[in-house]
């Protein structure tokens, strides 16, 4: 009798213990000066230097102070890690430019890559800059390409709206599915459309005629699934993956990091007007 009552006192004890929480998610946001009203995705949070905690993914951060230019930040949170955000503000002045505005409304579950690059940090061939309309830049160097700091799950869309400066210039998304790196290019070659590399050639199954890309601005998809690689230009299907393709990233286009998704221009500048990446399902 007494080993069972110390038998069931031993089941409550260890029922009793509670799962240590992971440690939180957090955001650090520090600015000069201080005192800044800081906002994340449309609330109020407080006033700067402050530390935040917020669930994992991404979030946007808005910081204003009377007198200094506003600024605004997409960050990606990763699980029980601080994640720094430190902001120098701008007075405001006759010369100052507007912060790059966000979009005002993105589809459910979309991210803002466009919030995601940095040309000072990302910029691997050619010269990139943001533009005053809030455009993303490129020059006309050959193979010009930059990098963003996302890394894409495993199935998404990835879009983007686009005008090039000059009739003919070449577009190139850089894309990711698992492990595997390749790139979808327009006006390759002035008139192709096709995914590269596949087993081990840029010239292969997935390309297809196209007209040539002229200076209005128009709309590029492509859909990645684990079943299927497609492309779209102003909603149009152009090409796919084959079936049983072996992907590969032609190495020209190569980033720092061939993890992440970024984007390239070839024969004449190009203006990014919109990036967005959607998880498939969202």
């Amino acid at each position: 009798m007494k080993l069972m009552v110390l038998f069931w006192l031993v089941i409550c004890a260890f029922s009793c213990v509670k799962k240590a929480a992971p440690p939180p998610t957090r955001l650090y946001v520090k600015t000069s000066p201080t005192a800044a009203s800081v906002s994340v995705d449309g609330g109020t949070a407080g006033k700067s230097d402050i530390l935040l905690e917020l669930q994992p993914g991404v979030h946007r951060v808005s910081i204003t102070l009377t007198g200094y230019r506003g600024e605004e930040r997409v960050v990606e949170l990763r699980l029980s890690q601080i994640t720094r955000l430190e902001i120098v503000l701008v007075q405001e002045s006759a010369t100052t430019q507007p912060a790059r505005a966000l979009p005002k409304k993105l589809p459910a579950g979309a991210v803002d890559l466009l919030a995601l690059f940095d040309p000072a940090q990302g910029a691997i061939a050619g010269k990139w800059e943001f533009k005053n309309d809030g455009s993303l830049s490129s020059d006309d160097n050959e193979h010009a390409r930059i990098q963003s700091s996302y890394r894409p799950p495993a199935e998404y869309d990835y879009e983007v709206e686009f005008t090039c400066e000059q009739a003919g210039a070449n577009v190139v998304l850089l894309l990711v599915r698992d492990k595997d790196s390749f790139e979808y290019s327009l006006n390759a070659s002035g008139n192709l459309a096709r995914f590269e590399d596949i087993n081990g050639h840029a010239r292969n199954d997935s390309q297809v005629r196209m007209k040539a890309l002229d200076t209005a601005t128009h709309t590029c998809r492509v859909e990645v699934r684990n079943d299927a690689i497609r492309g779209f230009l102003d909603g149009k299907l152009q090409t796919q993956v084959p079936q049983g393709s072996r992907l590969t990233r032609n190495g020209r286009w190569n980033l720092k990091d061939n993890s992440v998704l970024g984007l390239g221009t070839w024969g004449g500048p190009v203006k990014f007007h919109s990036v967005t990446v959607t998880p498939a399902g969202a």
